[in-house]
This record gives C-alpha cells, sequence and structure tokens, in this order.
C-alpha cells in the first residue's frame, strides 16, 4: 500500500526492508516474498532509483518463476501489468507461461464454473494472439529494416559502379580518340616514306644495272623529301620520349619504340642512326642517365646512392647501369657522386 503512495515510498521501505531481511532464508518456502520483492520495487521507483528498483523486480520474477504457485498470482499479475506499460516484449515473452498457468489455476480455483473457464480461456487465447501478432509484427519490421539496407547498399554499389564505368570509359574514348588522329597522321607520313623509299632503292637499282662491274659503290644521300620525312618523324620520336617517358620501361626495345611510332624496325633505326649520331642502345641510355641525374639532384634524402635510383630511371640491372653510366659521362657513378660533392663543398 506504502508503495503506491509517491509520498510515502521512504517509509515503505523502512517497513518492507527489514520484513525482506526476516523472509530471505526461507524466501522459497515463505509465501508473499515475491510480494514484498515488488513492493520495494515500486517503492525505490518512487524514489528515483531506478537500478534498486529492477533488481528488486528480477528477485520478484525468478521467484514467481521457481515456485510456480497459486500464492503468486498477485505478484505474476502485477509483474505481466508492468512489463505491459513497458512494451518490454521479451520479459511479456519470458514470464508469460508462467502468468498463463497460475491464472488458469487462479480462476480454475476460484470457482469450478464453466462459463468461467470458458472465459479465462478466451482471455487467454486473446492475450496469446497478441504476443504471436507482437512477435510477428517484431520479425517482420527486422526482415523489413533488413531488406530496406540492403537495397540502400545494392543501389549505392549500382551508383559508384556505374560512375567509375563512365569515368573509365570516358578516359578510354579520349585516349582512342587522340591514337586514331595520331596514327592517321603518321599513316600519311609513313606511306610518304615508303613510296619515297621505293623510288629511292628503285633509282639505284636502274643504276646499278648501267654499270658494268659489279662491285657495290655508296648510295647517294636522300633528297629533300626523304630527309624531311625521316626529320619529321625524328622531332615526333622526341617529343614522344619527353612526354610519354618510355625509357622507364626496362624491357623497352627498338620494335615497341618502332610500333609506338607506327613504322619499322629499320626505318627507326635509321632515323636515329642519322639524327642523333648514335646507336639506339646509347641513345636510350642518354635519356636514362639524364632521367636519373635528375633523380638524384633532386632527392630528398641526402644519403640517396645513385645505385638505388638505377631502377626508377629504366636499367633493367646494376651491370648495365654501371657500364652505360660510364659510357655517357665517362665517370663511375662513385666517381660522379664524388666530383659532386667536391664542388658543392
Amino acid at each position: 500500500m506504502y508503495a503506491t503512495i509517491p509520498d510515502s515510498a521512504a517509509i515503505a521501505t523502512e517497513l518492507l526492508l527489514p520484513l525482506r531481511h526476516q523472509l530471505e532464508e526461507k524466501k522459497r518456502q515463505s509465501a508473499g516474498y515475491e510480494v514484498i520483492c515488488f513492493n520495494l520495487g515500486r517503492a525505490f521507483t518512487g524514489l528515483g532509483q531506478t537500478q534498486r528498483a529492477e533488481a528488486y523486480y528480477n528477485e520478484a520474477l525468478q521467484l514467481v518463476e521457481n515456485r510456480k504457485d497459486i500464492t503468486c498470482y498477485d505478484a505474476v499479475n502485477w509483474l505481466m501489468e508492468l512489463y505491459h506499460s513497458r512494451d518490454d516484449q521479451h520479459l511479456i515473452m519470458r514470464l508469460f507461461p508462467t502468468w498463463y498457468r497460475l491464472t488458469n489455476d487462479f480462476y480454475k480455483w476460484c470457482t469450478s464454473s464453466q462459463l468461467t473457464a470458458y472465459y479465462v480461456q478466451n482471455y487467454v487465447a486473446e492475450k496469446e494472439q497478441e504476443v504471436q501478432r507482437l512477435t510477428w509484427e517484431l520479425r517482420l519490421g527486422r526482415m523489413a529494416n533488413a531488406f530496406y539496407l540492403m537495397a540502400v547498399c545494392f543501389l549505392l554499389t549500382l551508383c559508384i559502379a556505374g560512375w567509375l564505368f563512365w569515368r573509365r570509359r570516358k578516359r578510354q574514348m579520349r585516349i582512342l580518340f587522340e591514337a586514331l588522329i595520331r596514327r592517321h597522321l603518321e599513316w600519311k607520313d609513313t606511306i610518304r616514306a615508303i613510296n619515297l623509299q621505293s623510288q629511292l632503292l628503285l633509282e639505284q637499282k636502274e643504276s646499278e644495272e648501267s654499270h658494268d662491274d659489279s662491285t657495290p659503290h655508296e648510295s647517294s644521300a636522300p633528297n629533300d623529301d626523304m630527309y624531311e620525312t625521316y626529320h619529321r618523324l625524328y622531332q615526333r620520336t622526341l617529343l614522344m620520349m619527353e612526354q610519354e617517358m618510355p625509357f622507364l620501361n626496362p624491357h623497352f626495345t627498338l620494335e615497341e619504340l618502332s610500333r609506338l611510332m607506327c613504322t619499322n624496325r629499320t626505318q627507326m633505326s635509321f632515323c636515329i642512326n642519322r639524327f642523333a649520331h648514335t646507336n639506339f642502345n646509347m641513345w636510350l641510355a642518354e635519356y636514362r642517365v639524364n632521367y636519373l641525374l635528375e633523380l638524384y639532384l633532386c632527392r630528398e634524402k641526402p644519403g640517396t646512392a645513385m645505385e638505388e635510383l638505377s631502377a626508377k630511371a629504366g636499367f633493367p640491372s646494376r651491370t648495365t647501369f654501371y657500364r652505360q653510366f660510364k659510357q655517357i659521362t665517362g665517370l663511375t657513378p662513385v666517381q660522379f657522386s664524388r666530383n659532386l660533392k667536391s664542388e658543392q663543398d
């Protein structure tokens, strides 16, 4: 009674706590001990001490579940009303079997009338249906939330994939368009060079047939058109080497360069020999050495050795690096580093 009056909650705790301590040793056999625990929970709820109140509610619940006696009817009914007011589905489902059995036993004990028993059964059936309905609603809610989450994740993934595909496709189309234009111009220059070279070979063959002796003679220099064609090819090659830097690939070969410039190996080699006055390997080594020197002079760590940067410059091996570096600069990497350090000091 005191537990239901907010102003008297403190008085209720003072009266009920000593009584609880007296019956605590025989709480499983003492009728009404669960009622004391429940009222203590209500009293501490009125005082604002929620944790202690929940502890007494849980103790009352455990006693009701263990005893399962008809004397626990009041406590189990109060607990069910409390959980209904909180809408705590978990504790309702936990308490429901005990509440169901005690309710039946209580009404059978109160009266043997078939009408009363029928009323109790209908009431319990309604409660069972309500619990089942709440259970199904809870399950459907969880399934709907999971479905919505999966749909959102799928749509987000689809949008990201579409955006990446569109970006990649756009870049590929731009590269393809630029490559087509470049190949078309290079194709026209290549056809022109082939025609001029064929004409030059034909004239050379006719000149050889007109002589009586079979000794070879030196070919004449290419005409102005041939010179202009190879010069343009060399200029495009230099521009491509500066922009795309294919020499950083350690497996870059003359065939690869010819394929990039849309020509054959013979014409590409002749072009390099004519205008660079060296062969392809030395010409490629000059690019790699110059790039290595730029890396070495602009290095972030002063203690970085030149050999550690050789792989970044495209040298396939350390032996090749030492040999080509000395051929280009006339010094070994160690000598070059020492001279550079002495000049800086």
